[in-house]
């Protein structure tokens, strides 16, 4: 903590201090009122009249503290007191200068201080008016800051008010008193008098002035001139108030006026205080009257100002969205603004007053259990204590339920007297509401997500999630799965429309279903495969299971007018025997599935580790095939093709030969359907077609005849690679009669050859 510096003219402003004779002084209400209404006014829990002594900060009024004075080494005051504008200290965790002070870093835990100085006519500054909050408060702003200034020039009116009125006149009766007993002189009283900064005057029984201030007379010349210099009897026309005062303090009365609208002679209007009272000698007989009197214009423009916040303040209450209820100590209700009203159904136009629950209905967040008065936010708030985010609901007798989120705080005095309690609800029956739908939302899209939406089954998303959950890992329980591909599933899209298909499938997944039980995992990984998980006592089992799944499966079915014969293709891997994941199973399960589509009978088969040999096997040949063209491993053979009537060679029949340099010769029925499966087909179709070309160029006169893979039909773009292979090898006779390599199942009128339109003569 770094002490502030002491001021340059510490001795005067302490002496200018002393002068007020205020120190140490009892309670005043005047002060009280001001702490209170900063408080309020700018929502701080403490609001300090902080004057600043020779070794300790001592306050005249608090709100919110309970310590009479504090040490001055602590006191964040005594930096205020070195400027004339205001300190404002936004998080004081972040200034060099307090970040270290024990009330900071300590149980006060003070975080945000703004004081403004009190300064005397002099321009000593004597003290602060300052605000302290345990939260920072950056948007504190420079009309906020401005506002604590004005508070603190009326705490500063105030103080001369008191001096005035209090100790001026007490100086007054000590020196006449004075002058009685020393015989002083009349002068010496009118010099005092004359040098006081605020208005007074003494009087004799006629109003003619025995002594005045400066100030006093240069107001009175601005009331009229003859008041000025003839006494107050010159305003018994023109303001006959002030003149009745003085007739009343002459009758033994004491007057006093707060705010008087005084009018000038220009026609300004200015605020006054004032009293007047009865001056008396010893003997208790009146000589004449005093009369005291202080400009308060910036006063009453400061406290109509804050009037017309609080009409903002409760216009404010009136519109808001949220309800806000408070009750005094006795629990009746003391506010309930319209929003509140509208939330608990109680009629706009009803009293204030009453059991705040009267007529109410509370429920805890489910709406079912009903609130304890313990756990009523108001009431509990009346105990002293503070609720943040409760939700409840609230139900209005005949009206709709209304979900709230409440807050609620005790409301306290100065000196933390319990008064009462407020609360506010913010209605979230809307949010609630959209929340709710927005849950059912998200199910229903998680649902989708992981579930295939032909079927209901669980899809490939769900099936990986499922693997990926330790609780679902392989135990030691004997597990089959079950690799299931639909036989000529596109032949009956494509003859009888996609619906029948979609029909197949979902009857096929209440099959799988049904026969599977209500032990076993079912999914569709997507297209016409499924894959089961199912426990299982062994293999024989599991064969059984698959023969069943298999026969029901390949039963006729009419769908949509039309008979559906669609065998099954079925795979079974075991756990443990052939692996100890999910995966491992579906992978060799799936390996087992082309075993059985490939023998054609609708049968299952079980996995054999010679599967995956074969498909090693297959994948080297694969990679060995794609490098053959490269590797001029590749050939074209030329069969004649001879007339039978007449025994001559009319064409010939192109054939490709791989000669495997491991290998030796390899058929096309060994590797076309893996050049099939890989899509190399497309590439070798092409090498094939152009050499072939090229063989058969020498005798113009025959005919050639090439095979093409059904995976060749596929490509959109055969025809234009068939007449580039024609151009690029001037191979210019009757286009080459082409043929399929295996037959393929398609409509008659869906038939398409593009090599017609650009065929010079017939092509068979």
């Amino acid at each position: 903590m770094i002490p502030a510096p002491i001021p340059e003219n510490e001795a005067e402003r302490l002496a200018t201090l002393r002068r007020f004779a205020i120190l140490d002084s009892e309670k005043e209400s005047a002060f009280d009122r001001i702490t209170d209404l900063a408080s309020e006014l700018f929502d701080a829990p403490i609001a300090l009249i902080s004057l600043i002594d020779t070794d300790r900060q001592w306050f005249k009024a608090s709100c919110g503290l309970e310590a009479p004075e504090l040490p001055r080494d602590l006191a964040f005051c005594a930096y205020t007191i070195l400027e004339d504008r205001v300190l404002c200290v936004p998080d004081t965790t972040q200034d060099e200068r307090f970040k270290d002070n024990p009330f900071v870093t300590g149980e006060m835990g003070i975080r945000f201080y703004c004081g403004a100085p009190l300064v005397a006519q002099s321009g000593h500054r004597l003290g602060s008016l300052c605000i302290v909050d345990t939260k920072t408060r950056h948007d504190f702003g420079k009309k906020q800051q401005k506002r604590l200034a004005d508070l603190a020039a009326i705490v500063v009116d105030q103080m001369d008010m008191r001096s005035v009125t209090g100790n001026v006149l007490e100086e007054i009766e000590y020196r006449q008193e004075a002058q009685n007993k020393a015989a002083a002189t009349e002068s010496q009283i009118r010099a005092l008098i004359q040098h006081v900064p605020n208005g007074i005057a003494l009087m004799d029984m006629n109003g003619n002035y025995l002594a005045c201030s400066d100030s006093w007379r240069d107001f009175m010349a601005l009331l009229d001139t003859n008041a000025a210099s003839n006494g107050i009897g010159g305003l018994s026309s023109s303001h006959p108030g002030w003149y009745k005062a003085y007739t009343d303090a002459l009758a033994g009365k004491t007057i006093r006026i707060a705010e008087d609208p005084v009018r000038l002679a220009n026609g300004e209007v200015e605020y006054l205080r004032w009293e007047a009272r009865p001056w008396k000698s010893r003997q208790g007989e009146i000589q004449g009257v005093v009369a005291c009197s202080m400009l308060v214009t910036k006063q009453v423009a400061a406290r109509k100002t804050m009037e017309r916040q609080a009409e903002m303040l409760n216009a404010v209450l009136e519109n808001i969205k949220d309800g806000v209820v408070a009750c005094d100590a006795e629990g009746s209700v003391t506010l309930f603004n319209q929003s509140g009203r509208s939330i608990h159904g109680i009629d706009q136009n009803a009293p204030l007053g009453g059991d705040y629950v009267e007529s109410t209905n509370l429920f805890e967040a489910d709406g079912i259990t009903p609130l304890a008065d313990d756990r009523n936010p108001l009431f509990e708030a009346m105990k002293g204590g503070s609720v943040v985010d409760r939700e409840m609901v609230i139900a209005p007798d005949g009206l709709p339920k209304r979900h709230v989120i409440a807050q609620a705080a005790p409301l306290k005095t100065s000196d933390d007297k319990l008064i009462g309690a407020v609360a506010s609800m913010t209605d979230v029956t809307s949010a609630k509401l959209a929340e709710r739908q927005l849950r059912a939302s998200e199910a229903n899209a998680n649902y989708i997500a992981f579930h295939d939406t032909l079927t209901g089954l669980p899809n490939r998303a769900h099936f990986g999630r499922m693997v990926e959950n330790p609780k679902n890992k392989l135990q030691g329980q004997t597990t089959a799965a079950f690799f299931l591909d639909l036989n000529q599933f596109k032949a009956v899209n494509d003859l009888c429309g996609h619906k029948v298909g979609d029909d197949l499938l979902k009857r096929t997944a209440k099959l799988l279903k049904r026969i599977a039980g209500k032990d076993a995992f079912v999914s569709r990984l997507g297209g016409d495969e499924f894959i089961v998980f199912k426990p299982v006592i062994d293999g024989e089992a599991a064969l059984q299971l698959g023969h069943q799944m298999a026969h029901a499966i390949g039963q006729p079915l009419v769908i949509g007018g039309h008979t559906v014969v669609s065998g099954v293709s079925v795979g079974i891997a075991m756990h443990p025997e052939h692996g100890n994941t999910h995966e491992e199973l579906m992978r060799r399960a799936d390996l087992a599935m082309y075993k059985s589509k490939a023998s054609g009978k609708n049968e299952p088969v079980m996995f054999d580790h010679v599967f995956e040999l074969e498909t090693v096997k297959r994948r080297v040949m694969r990679q060995e095939l794609s490098k053959a063209i490269e590797n001029e491993e590749l050939e074209v053979y030329l069969q004649p093709i001879v007339d039978a009537q007449t025994q001559e060679v009319i064409g010939a029949e192109a054939l490709a030969r791989w000669n495997h340099p491991s290998r030796g010769l390899i058929l096309p029925n060994e590797f076309i359907p893996i050049a099939e499966e890989s899509g190399f087909i497309v590439e070798l179709g092409d090498w094939v077609l152009r050499s072939a070309l090229e063989a058969i160029a020498p005798w113009s006169d025959l005919f050639l005849s090439v095979n093409l893979s059904p995976v060749q039909f596929k490509d959109p773009r055969l025809a234009e690679r068939v007449f580039d292979a024609l151009e690029e090898t001037r191979f210019d006779p009757e286009p080459p009669p082409l043929k399929w390599s295996a037959p393929i199942v398609r409509k008659a009128e869906d038939q398409r050859w593009p090599l017609r339109d650009r065929s010079p003569k017939r092509l068979s």
